[in-house]
């Protein structure tokens, strides 16, 4: 991930973890810095079976994000 990775994170009230068929685990932290006391920032990341992250993005100009849904296929 190019040196990128989540730091401890705290949402107050939303956040979610879905482990995935191929053994991963999708984790989403669902509210901003400051809002219910949540450290923040909003983001979600996906984090390997040996702990590595495969991707992880920070939702900016979102106070609060309820979970994170993987995506099997996109069509535009």
């Amino acid at each position: 991930m190019g040196g990128v990775s989540p730091k401890d994170n705290y949402a107050a009230a939303v956040s979610s973890a879905r482990r995935l068929p191929n053994g991963h685990t999708l984790i989403g932290f669902g509210m901003e810095k400051g809002r219910n006391g949540s450290s923040g920032p909003t983001e979600a990341f996906e984090v390997t079976k040996d702990g590595s992250i495969a991707w992880h993005v920070v939702v900016d100009g979102v106070m609060t994000l309820f979970r994170v849904e993987p995506i099997n296929a996109f069509e535009p």
